[in-house]
């Protein structure tokens, strides 16, 4: 890759394991992706909000083309059993060597409220079926009570992606039990996938024919997600069914299908929400919870965007301070990252970058506020946090290579996510528990990064309200801004520079589980159990085992501080 050439060796190295990982990543994504929608993470114009807010409905009066649809809806037949059901299939994946997996399809009614005591007779009950994988413990006796992985996102997958960190994730925690995989009802291998190729094809169409990402109005994007509801109603999907309740229930639907008395649920990012709504609604299935880069259910992640951003450069700044090599080769860090976002807002600068799947090259218009947008993404990454600080002062000295690197992870994000199902959760859960207001007073607290936290909102947050509506997501639920308490036994993992999920959420979480443990991991960013898996995962092997009792943590204050790299 071209785009490597005249960086350092540790650069070149950080960067391909940071290619690696981010598929890794991908299936932990907390609440919003961080300036979740590409144009506004890349250069943004100031959109027109009247193309939409004026009445999101108008654009239903707009002709749609008829398109294909991606999957084949499951007939009701005569002799189809009573919901749920489980089916073995062969797996649709490539099976890693040496795993023992077993594979199949958990069908379930895509409305719950028409109730699971019905047949699938019945022409009302619209059928779903979730990819379901297991992976068998080698162990002679493996216990009865086996991990169930839930993937973040939310609209992220696990099935595809479980070979590439099998050996690094899943293997270990195999040594004892089975390892329950499944992809959440309209993500993944999932069918009806609830992806909007709408969308990600005007992406990919505007990448590929040079335009620079910030001539692209916004009301282009939110019209092509419209095309995408249209499509999907069409085909009988209904958007409100895509709750972190409904997850929940499917959860319990697996485990009795599967045949088991109690599980152990292991979530990370997205998916320590839906852990925590299971341990609300279903607490007699669960043993024990890992809560890997916890989220809250009680807050509302929008009005946290600002907050998250503030605290993640507050702690790259105060790291690269304390490390006396990076404090000498890059002194006050954090006057020339505000400096670098004067001269961008003052005078942005076109860049050439690079998706990092797979090698295409686009061209984008970079002010201070896609700046920050991609210096908070790289902190997704343990081995980008290492790069930041040269990254700041490179694009300072007018030098862009490193900088052309970091832009392809937006790109790498949003493709690792069903993003129908990303809209419907994240507009139930984030956006209708709160108000314009209390977003903006949120913001207000935090002026340097107003404008980074207004891009998640293609910089209108009443826009936004208003696409939510016409999306046709599930209305607000009180229950949603209920905190979890519980007593059920669980771990809870943190990383010391998450912006996704920082700390305090993993705190604030712990505060109300009378019987959990709370860790921050050094140095550590999104995802711990797979980032630091060396220390991570013994702990979780050892929770597992004996949920009453606080694992050794002894590993934790041998982890390295960041090797800021120059």
């Amino acid at each position: 890759m071209r785009f490597l050439d005249g960086l350092t060796g540790k650069q070149r190295s950080a960067l391909v394991i940071f290619v690696v990982m981010m598929g890794i990543v991908l299936i932990g994504l907390g609440g919003v992706m961080a300036s979740q929608d590409l144009p506004g993470a890349l250069g943004s114009a100031t959109p027109s909000p009247s193309a939409v807010s004026s009445s999101p409905q108008d654009a239903l009066a707009t002709p749609r083309p008829m398109l294909a649809p991606t999957w084949t809806p499951i007939p009701t037949l005569p002799a189809a059993p009573l919901l749920p059901y489980f089916q073995s299939a062969t797996c649709p994946f490539e099976v890693p060597p040496g795993a023992d997996v077993d594979c199949g399809y958990l069908t379930i009614a895509e409305d719950r409220a028409v109730g699971l005591a019905q047949s699938a007779l019945q022409a009302s009950t619209r059928l779903i079926r979730l990819a379901v994988a297991i992976y068998r413990s080698p162990a002679d006796q493996p216990y009865a009570d086996p991990l169930v992985y839930l993937h973040g996102g939310p609209g992220g997958a696990a099935l595809s992606r479980s070979p590439s960190y099998y050996e690094t994730f899943i293997l270990p925690l195999l040594e004892d039990r089975d390892v329950i995989m499944f992809d959440q009802r309209g993500s993944g291998l999932s069918k009806p996938s609830l992806d909007c190729p709408e969308y990600s094809d005007m992406i990919q169409r505007e990448l590929r024919e040079g335009y620079v990402i910030g001539d692209v109005p916004d009301d282009r994007y939110i019209n092509a997600l419209l095309v995408c509801r249209d499509r999907l109603r069409r085909l009988g999907v209904n958007p409100a069914a895509y709750t972190s309740a409904a997850n929940a229930a499917d959860v319990v639907d697996l485990v009795t299908m599967l045949g088991y008395d109690q599980v152990n649920l292991y979530g990370v990012s997205y998916g320590t929400r839906l852990a925590l709504t299971v341990m609300r609604d279903y607490p007699e299935i669960v043993r024990s919870v890992v809560l890997d880069s916890a989220l809250p259910v009680e807050i509302s992640l929008y009005a946290e965007q600002a907050y998250k951003a503030d605290y993640a450069f507050g702690k790259l700044f105060a790291g690269c301070a304390s490390d006396p090599a990076c404090r000498r080769a890059y002194p006050n860090l954090e006057a020339a990252y505000y400096n670098v976002v004067d001269r961008l807002n003052a005078t942005p600068i076109e860049v050439w970058g690079v998706t990092l799947r797979d090698g295409r090259t686009f061209n984008a218009t970079v002010r201070g506020v896609d700046f920050t947008s991609l210096l908070f993404f790289s902190l997704y990454s343990s081995e980008l946090i290492e790069l930041a600080p040269a990254m700041i002062y490179a694009v300072r000295a007018g030098e862009t290579r490193l900088l052309t690197a970091f832009m392809g992870s937006p790109l790498s994000m949003e493709a690792g996510i069903s993003t129908g199902v990303f809209i419907s959760i994240n507009c139930h859960e984030e956006i209708f528990t709160t108000t314009p207001a209390e977003i903006e007073a949120a913001h207000a607290a935090y002026p340097e990064m107003q404008d980074f936290a207004r891009a998640a909102f293609f910089q209108d947050i009443e826009t936004h309200f208003e696409f939510c509506q016409a999306w046709g997501a599930a209305p607000f639920n009180p229950l949603e801004l209920e905190p979890v308490i519980s007593g059920l036994p669980a771990l809870i993992l943190a990383g010391e520079y998450d912006p996704a999920t920082p700390p305090d959420f993993g705190r604030q979480v712990a505060a109300n589980l009378s019987h959990s443990y709370f860790y921050e991991f050094p140095g550590q960013a999104h995802g711990v159990g797979m980032s630091n898996a060396g220390c991570a995962l013994p702990m979780v092997r050892a929770f597992l085992d004996e949920p009453s009792q606080a694992p050794d943590s002894a590993c934790i204050p041998e982890i390295p501080a960041p090797s800021f790299i120059r």
